[in-house]
């Protein structure tokens, strides 16, 4: 059974907040929801509300249906850490004064070897984490570089 609150993440109540939903700053204190939302407001809070719950539990659940509706639900919280991720990498390719400092070995074995702490502690397959880590950190600090030669080099001029 699906919970009925409505959850709202700090990046997702940010945008709210910025596009007027909220009428009082003690609103934004309490975290209390307007009455009404624009119509874009709710489809974001859908979204929220909808991906942070799952709603069927895997041991519960009863057909391949039920089953790809929670990955494919998933893959949406997936999708949006990473792209927030990506909004770090980025700035971290706007800050540091130099190119050599986008991809440092100490940096990824410290990110490495926190996600394999965690992954064990969440039951996640090392054979799993670790290659998607590595490639994803593989593809951050592509972008970074990219984000580092554009941002350095608009600003020589």
């Amino acid at each position: 059974m699906r919970n009925n609150k409505r959850i709202i993440c700090a990046p997702a109540w940010e945008r709210l907040r910025r596009q007027g939903c909220f009428g009082r700053p003690s609103d934004e204190r309490r975290m209390a929801l307007p009455r009404e939302l624009p119509v874009s407001a709710e489809r974001q809070l859908k979204t929220v509300k909808d991906d942070r719950v799952a709603e069927t539990a895997p041991d519960e659940c009863q057909s391949m249906a039920e089953v790809r509706d929670e990955i494919d639900r998933i893959d949406r919280l997936l999708v949006a850490l990473i792209a927030e991720r990506q909004q770090y990498i980025e700035a971290a390719g706007r800050i540091k004064p130099r190119a050599d400092e986008v991809r440092l070995q100490w940096r990824i074995d410290d990110v490495l070897a926190k996600v394999l702490a965690s992954s064990e502690r969440e039951g996640l397959s090392k054979r799993i984490a670790e290659p998607v880590w590595r490639e994803l950190m593989d593809r951050c600090i592509e972008h970074e570089h990219e984000i580092w030669r554009s941002f350095h080099i608009r600003n020589e001029k």
